[in-house]
């Protein structure tokens, strides 16, 4: 008590709530934090909540329900255990906060905020799921493991450079849009036009993509040797026609905007 009383460095001499040092409630807090089995018992609800991905495939309505509870228990704790840590250390711009402490905080954090969306999605009907966002609390599991040590070097790592990976990435979706903006500019409408059979409209297979030619060149004495669409007008076979079909994989292979186009240079 006397310790928790006393200024600490590193420590905000006030919380979040208003609450200082000497507050006998951050006090309990702190003792609380200090204590070893307080971590152990959340790192053994994280595990087990992370568990419940593999099971929660069942369509056993009472299984969903009983899910659905723990789900909902596990988030309550994850919040009890955010409060307790905000109310001993702070939570945001300190050096022992809860926020800036370690970067799992941050992850559990994260986690905590994506269970609590998926409940309030649930309450209102929705069908909404981030699931994967859990598996962020099971690094701290996984770090109590001599094999996985150097995952937390890795992670450390990470946001160390993640200044540094964001403009990595910056530049690259710059490059990305440069090309699409290329491609918007070189094959407009190109993915839509495909050759068909003259007589039916049905799609030639296999897929022939096609080009019209120039109408101004296709003049025999004065008269055009065919409408637009048949003849000499593109390049399909005989008895075909070049038309817009529509683009391909559901309209999203193509360069007539900046979307879809961005999209086609990953394909």
């Amino acid at each position: 008590v006397a310790t928790a009383t006393r200024k600490i460095p590193g420590v905000p001499e006030h919380n979040v709530f208003g609450c200082t040092l000497a507050h006998p409630v951050r006090r309990y807090c702190i003792r609380l934090t200090s204590n070893p089995y307080f971590d152990t018992f959340f790192l053994l609800v994280s595990t087990a909540h992370c568990g419940l991905l593999v099971t929660d495939s069942s369509d056993d309505e009472f299984f969903k329900y009983l899910v659905g509870w723990m789900s909902f228990t596990a988030t309550l704790l994850y919040l009890i255990q955010i409060l307790i840590c905000s109310i001993a250390f702070g939570f945001w711009g300190h050096k022992y906060s809860y926020l800036s402490y370690d970067v799992f905080n941050r992850l559990d954090f994260i986690a905590t905020l994506g269970c609590g969306l998926e409940l309030i999605a649930l309450l209102m009907d929705y069908n909404f799921t981030i699931r994967a966002v859990r598996l962020f609390r099971v690094f701290k599991p996984m770090l109590a493991l001599d094999t996985f040590k150097g995952v937390g070097h890795v992670i450390r790592t990470i946001e160390d450079g993640f200044y540094a990976l964001c403009t990595v990435t910056g530049l690259l979706i710059f490059l990305f849009m440069a090309f699409a903006i290329l491609g918007m500019n070189a094959y407009p409408g190109s993915f839509r036009r495909r050759c068909v059979w003259a007589d039916n409209g049905e799609l030639k297979m296999p897929e022939q993509w096609c080009k019209h030619w120039d109408e101004s060149a296709t003049y025999a004495g004065g008269a055009r040797l065919g409408q637009k669409g048949y003849g000499l007008f593109h390049n399909c076979g005989p008895l075909q026609r070049c038309v817009d079909y529509g683009n391909p994989n559901n309209g999203f292979t193509s360069f007539d905007d900046l979307w879809s186009a961005t999209i086609t240079l990953f394909q």
